[in-house]
């Protein structure tokens, strides 16, 4: 099974990771313009994988009104990347909140976003045996590992269940 994992904290350069069976395969990060260009190098990226997980986006920070047009180019951006996947042929798209990942394999419900930012690089560094230190690109490997340790488990046990 393949997997691509987003993290698409930026609109404009989005952190992506790519997983087979488990092993990270590659890790970096994309343009994501509103371009045939760019929509085309997402779509082919996607080829051939079986699920996306893409985090959603956390609101809290966006309610009080002080950054409404960030808000709307990362809703906007996560939806043409379910769309680029979804014409790629990937099966499967999972969308999950950042606290749910964060606390599961950063222990971080307590923790400032600092604090999570750095745990993440260092889980991502571990992971992927080379030193991690993009943000993006960190979570979106520490998003991977999150399906394949949580949420693939629980839809196995869920399929066995029925």
């Amino acid at each position: 099974m393949k997997v691509v994992a987003i993290d698409p904290s930026s609109a404009k350069l989005v952190g992506y990771s790519l997983w087979e069976d488990g092993a990270l395969l590659l890790y970096g990060k994309m343009p994501f313009h509103w371009t045939k260009n760019d929509m085309s190098n997402w779509v082919n990226l996607f080829a051939g994988f079986d699920t996306l997980i893409i985090e959603g986006q956390f609101l809290k920070q966006y309610t009080n009104g002080s950054n409404v047009r960030g808000l709307i180019s990362l809703v906007n951006a996560v939806g043409a990347l379910k769309g680029c996947a979804v014409l790629s042929g990937v099966k499967d798209v999972v969308s999950i909140a950042h606290m749910s990942w964060r606390s599961k394999m950063l222990g971080g419900y307590r923790l400032k976003t600092p604090e999570l930012k750095k745990l993440s690089k260092i889980r991502a560094s571990d992971i992927s045996h080379k030193k991690i230190i993009d943000d993006d690109i960190a979570d979106s490997i520490c998003i991977g590992e999150f399906y394949w340790k949580v949420i693939l488990p629980q839809k196995n046990f869920a399929n066995a269940s029925k």
